[in-house]
């Protein structure tokens, strides 16, 4: 199991394909699968390559930041293209073992979904964390739980998140998304208090659906 940044999953494929035995079976948990499995062809058709992204990293801390219940009660994706089916098996037996539970899907797939809700994330946490900084002192001044919820993933460097987030070919259109959204949100607050409540409450929604799925 391949557990680093993204850039270093896809430059150990070639280091470590020498010293694997035939049958093998290699997995990671880069957040961005789609290039992850491309690379893993220089691991060569006698070893087996299962993609798979642990979706509860959580904290910004690293290493420091783990625990041995991390896995239970979480989700982990295991991607189903480019790996023989007893190779999934294998992989989906030991995050299940762990206390996971895992969601089946393509790379495509996960790549076109956590462009939505993590790699998006981090971009406008990041996004926020600037546009707050250059408003001045003040606003760094009094700045509380809000600020430090929103900007939480700006706190992960970016060989860790942002890279990931590079390699997304979904993230441009998780992008527009929210651009049309931000525009919705903004119309309505300008439309007056009736759209505006209208519009958040759509917002508030959508939240609180994703919790209840």
């Amino acid at each position: 199991m391949l557990c680093a940044p993204i850039g270093a999953i896809e430059a150990s494929f070639a280091a470590i394909a020498p010293h694997l035995r035939a049958g093998a079976i290699v997995t990671d948990v880069a957040g961005t699968k789609a290039p992850v499995i491309a690379a893993a062809a220089a691991l060569g058709a006698s070893v087996s390559f299962v993609g798979a992204h642990p979706m509860f990293g959580g904290e910004a801390g690293g290493f420091p930041a783990s625990r041995s219940d991390l896995w239970r009660g979480g989700v982990v994706a295991v991607c189903t293209d480019g790996a023989p089916q007893h190779a999934i098996d294998r992989v989906v037996a030991l995050h299940r073992a762990l206390g996971a539970e895992v969601v089946l899907c393509t790379a495509d797939e996960h790549d076109a979904a956590v462009a939505a809700i993590s790699h998006l994330p981090f971009l406008v946490s990041s996004a926020i964390a600037l546009a707050a900084r250059d408003n001045g002192p003040l606003a760094r001044k009094l700045a509380g739980r809000g600020f430090e919820d929103t900007t939480r993933l700006a706190g992960f460097r970016y060989e860790v998140q942002g890279e990931v987030s590079r390699q997304n070919a979904h993230l441009s259109e998780a992008r527009a998304r929210f651009l049309e959204a931000l525009d919705a949100l903004s119309k309505g607050l300008a439309a007056g208090p009736e759209a505006a409540a209208k519009v958040f409450d759509e917002a508030r929604a959508a939240r609180e659906a994703r919790r209840k799925a």
